[in-house]
C-alpha cells in the first residue's frame, strides 16, 4: 500500500490508496451506511449505554426543574437574579445532556470517515457533526461553570450588601450578565474554529485533501483547554465569595 505523508505547520496529513476501519469508529466508504453493524458496535460498549441513560434522566430532570423555576418566577419578583442564574444553570445542563446524547447517536447513524478519505461531502457532514457536537458540549460545560460564578456573585452581594442587593444586581444587569456568560461560553466552545483563523497558509496547502472540520480536528489545540481556565476562575471566585 503506497502512503505519502505531508506535514504543514502543525498539521500532518497521511494519504493512502485504501481505506481502513479504526477502533475509534472511523470507517471506509463501503460500510458507511451499514447502520445495523454500527448499532451493534457502538451499543456493545457499556459506557455508551450508561451515558445515554444518564443523559436522558438528566435532560428530563433539568427540564422539569426549569418548568418549576419558571412558574416560581412568574409568581414572585423576589430573588429574581437568583432564579435567573438557576434557569441559566438548568439550561446549560440540558444542553450538556442533549449534546452528549447527540454525539453518541451521531456515532451510530453517521460514522466518521478516515481523515482525508472517502467522498468529499459525506466526509464534511460526518466530521463537522462530530466536531460541532463536541464544541456545543464544551459550550454547555463552560456555561454551567459561568452560571455558578453568577450565583456566587449573587449570594455574595445578598450577604454583604443586603439593602442594596436588588439595586446592584437588578433584573436588567442580571440578564446582561447571563447573556455575556453565554456568549463567552460559545466563544470558548468554538475556540477550536477560532484558533485556525491564523493558519490560512497551512489550510491552503491541504484543502485539496482535508475539509475545514478535518483540519480543525487535526490541529493540536483542543477547546477543552478553555474549560480548565473556567474551572480555575470558578474555584477562585467561589472560594472568595463563600469564605469571606
Amino acid at each position: 500500500m503506497a502512503m505519502n505523508e505531508t506535514t504543514v505547520g502543525v498539521v500532518s496529513l497521511e494519504t493512502s490508496d485504501s481505506l481502513e476501519t479504526s477502533e475509534t469508529g472511523e470507517t471506509s466508504g463501503n460500510d458507511y451506511y451499514d447502520i445495523e453493524d454500527r448499532v451493534k458496535l457502538i451499543l456493545a460498549k457499556p459506557e455508551y449505554i450508561v451515558a445515554l441513560i444518564i443523559g436522558t434522566i438528566a435532560l428530563v430532570a433539568n427540564f422539569l426543574a426549569l418548568l418549576v423555576v419558571t412558574k416560581t418566577v412568574r409568581r414572585t419578583q423576589r430573588q429574581a437574579a437568583h432564579y435567573a442564574f438557576i434557569m441559566s444553570l438548568t439550561s446549560s445542563d440540558m444542553l450538556f445532556s442533549f449534546t452528549l446524547m447527540l454525539f453518541i447517536i451521531n456515532r451510530v447513524f453517521n460514522p466518521l470517515y478516515s481523515i482525508g478519505h472517502g467522498p468529499y461531502w459525506p466526509r464534511v457532514y460526518s466530521r463537522c457533526c462530530s466536531v460541532i457536537f463536541k464544541s456545543l458540549n464544551v459550550t454547555a460545560l463552560n456555561a454551567e461553570l459561568l452560571s455558578l460564578i453568577g450565583m456566587a456573585i449573587d449570594h455574595f452581594l445578598a450577604i454583604t450588601r443586603p439593602l442594596h442587593h436588588t439595586t446592584i444586581l437588578n433584573k436588567r444587569r442580571c440578564i446582561l450578565l447571563i447573556i455575556f456568560f453565554w456568549i463567552l461560553a460559545f466563544i470558548c466552545g468554538f475556540s477550536n474554529f477560532i484558533s485556525v483563523l491564523h493558519m490560512f497558509k497551512a489550510w491552503n496547502k491541504v484543502k485539496e485533501h482535508l475539509n475545514i472540520c478535518e483540519f480543525v480536528h487535526m490541529t493540536p489545540y483542543q477547546e477543552e483547554y478553555t474549560t480548565f481556565i473556567t474551572v480555575g476562575l470558578c474555584l477562585v471566585i467561589m472560594l472568595f465569595s463563600y469564605l469571606r
